[in-house]
């Protein structure tokens, strides 16, 4: 009977990405961070100029200091872009991850061990 064939899948190991949708209010704040982000600094070429990438982590972790430092002072909404300080504190952590890391992916298989 063809109801019974059913394609072969393995997901073991693989990360669960659908558990992001838990932080749907973060998402979104991220994606408006994203969004204010490629209005201030325009696309090169077609690519979103953050691809571009060639930033030391100590850049990202700077950016991502100042902002936290901000909400710790109250402050919850960035004057400059009108985002959330911690959604620019998770950009910064996610572009650094995503641009300098390429070889930690390799090492890593994103299930919680090395």
């Amino acid at each position: 009977m063809v109801d019974e064939l059913k394609a072969a899948r393995d997901n073991t190991g693989k990360p669960q990405l659908s558990q992001l949708f838990h932080f749907k209010d973060g998402l979104n704040a991220l994606a408006a961070h994203c969004s204010a982000g490629r209005e201030k600094y325009p696309d090169v070429d077609g690519v979103p100029n953050w691809l571009l990438g060639g930033k030391p982590d100590q850049e990202y972790l700077d950016s991502a200091c100042r902002h936290l430092a901000a909400l710790v002072q109250g402050e919850h909404v960035d004057g400059e872009t009108g985002t959330l300080h911690a959604a620019a504190v998770a950009w910064n952590m996610l572009a650094m991850v995503t641009l300098n890391y390429a070889k930690a992916r390799e090492d890593f298989n994103f299930n919680g061990q090395a």
